[in-house]
């Protein structure tokens, strides 16, 4: 609780009205409590100014792809050239919303990358518009869990037809897992990913080789989560479901970020049925 206090204090996790460890630690029965205490110790929170600069981190790196066989010193202008051209654009949620946080994240493409409203586009509109200029297509997001988002928008938007006639499209989402990434890789050929930050495999709670828990008791500790989940009234769906008590996708992931929790991190950090008090709530 003292790191916890202290994580608030400078300003790395929000107010506990918007994040409570205490409250939230009043779900488990004191046989679990051990399991939640270590839980919440992995526990990673990242704010609106950290996924900004990660965010950031992951547009820039858009530029080594410009890079080769170039000489350094000449990609100064290029870059110039392709943040004056670029076309922004979201990526949809499978159920359209204005609030999706890819709409947010083409808000700070221009708010912290300093781009023009001419840059930035609806997704129906960009790819013909890339297509027919020739002007380079970046697609923006918050996180990106198993792929699938992206994976459908590019195959219900032909985007690889786009991608075939020469147009430069990449992606560039502040988080994503290397699952995630993987499948993108394999299923959107012709797109060029560049997160700001990649996510391993280890850091979920249902992997073989997860490093959230101590050696030897990752079996013991995930009995005891799904134990507490289960009773939550989170349900098995063997990752079929957001909702599921093991992530969307069995990603298993112990984070949430500045506006969300993502469906790939575990429900009883969010949950609230039953009785259940959240640590954060999922919007």
């Amino acid at each position: 609780m003292e790191k916890a206090e202290f994580m608030v204090n400078v300003h790395v996790w929000p107010l506990k009205s918007k994040l409570d460890p205490q409250r939230w630690l009043s779900n488990f029965n004191d046989d679990e409590l051990y399991v939640a205490v270590h839980l919440l110790d992995q526990f990673m929170y990242f704010g609106e100014e950290l996924l900004d600069a990660i965010f950031l981190s992951g547009f820039q790196r858009i530029s080594m792809s410009m890079l080769e066989p170039r000489n350094p010193v000449e990609l100064r202008p290029l870059w110039e050239e392709f943040l004056e051209s670029v076309i922004v654009t979201p990526v949809q949620g499978e159920d359209e919303n204005i609030s999706d946080s890819g709409h947010i994240f083409v808000r700070k493409a221009r708010q912290v990358l300093g781009l023009s409203e001419d840059n930035l586009l609806d997704p129906y509109v960009a790819p013909s518009e890339a297509m027919q200029s020739g002007r380079p297509l970046v697609f923006v997001d918050d996180f990106v869990g198993t792929g699938q988002q992206m994976i459908t928008m590019w195959k219900t938007h032909n985007l690889g037809m786009v991608a075939e006639s020469g147009v430069p499209i990449f992606y560039a989402p502040a988080l994503a897992t290397n699952f995630g990434y993987h499948a993108i890789l394999e299923e959107c050929d012709g797109l060029i990913l560049s997160p700001g930050q990649l996510i391993p495999d280890e850091y979920s709670a249902i992997a073989q080789n997860s490093i959230l828990w101590p050696a030897g008791k990752a079996e013991e500790y995930l009995r005891i989560v799904k134990r507490a989940s289960l009773r939550a009234g989170i349900p098995d769906t063997n990752g079929r479901l957001a909702d599921d008590w093991q992530g969307f996708g069995k990603l298993g992931l112990a984070l949430a970020i500045h506006g969300s929790v993502p469906d790939a991190t575990l429900p009883l950090f969010r949950w609230e049925g039953n009785g259940w008090n959240p640590l954060i709530r999922k919007n």
